[in-house]
């Protein structure tokens, strides 16, 4: 991140930092946001964040983001003529998020990391895909590329091959830009992780 920041500047770029995620973290991990790295990347960094992870508002349509002054305001002119302003009701339930016990966001992550080992375990017991430990948010992100094979050439079709064989629904790696991998999300209660799981180890021995 520090070599990035120094390209930025070097360059004279713009970074926007996605940090929604920042609270999913594990194994002792700590979020480091890149505008924090000096006043010159601070002027340049537009960072982004929202409700729906850390505070579980999906649907309420509610984020913010954080900039200099002038960025913020010709967002604010461009945001105008495209859409209208959050209702009441989600600001004052973001209000009542950002200023309550913090509690439950604790529990929450406890309760992801434990999804998260018995999604890692599972998915190392599968021949063929190798998956290392990812330390934040809720998704797991294996390399399935010793499968492609036949009509599975990429991961898009792996994960049409998954989706009509084992009923499992996972987002092809070629969306970030990494066609050998998959993307596996672990935001569900650990049996319907398991039983994913297992349908998707029966599905990849039939191959």
């Amino acid at each position: 991140m520090e070599e990035i920041a120094a390209i930025a500047l070097e360059e004279d770029l713009f970074i926007v930092s996605d940090e929604c995620y920042e609270k999913f973290l594990y194994e002792g991990a700590k979020h480091y946001s890149i505008a924090s790295f000096g006043e010159g990347i601070l002027e340049k960094t537009i960072t982004i964040n929202a409700f729906s992870k850390t505070y579980s508002m999906t649907g309420w349509r509610l984020g913010y983001a954080v900039a200099a002054n002038e960025i913020i305001k010709a967002m604010s002119k461009l945001q105008s003529q495209m859409t209208s302003n959050p209702n009441s009701i989600a600001q004052k339930a973001a209000l009542a998020a950002l200023h309550g016990s913090q509690d439950c966001v604790d529990e929450m992550v406890k309760e992801f990391d434990r999804r998260r080992k018995v999604a890692l375990k599972g998915m190392g017991e599968i021949d063929g895909i190798g998956c290392s430990e990812q330390l934040g948010a809720f998704y797991l992100f294996p390399d399935v590329s010793a499968l492609y094979k036949g009509d599975i050439k990429d991961s898009l079709s792996f994960c049409n091959f998954l989706l009509e064989k084992a009923h499992v629904a996972l987002v092809p790696g070629s969306a970030f830009g990494v066609d050998s991998c998959v993307r596996f999300s672990y935001a569900s209660p650990i049996e319907s992780i398991e039983e994913g799981l297992e349908r998707t180890n029966k599905a990849v021995k039939a191959l």
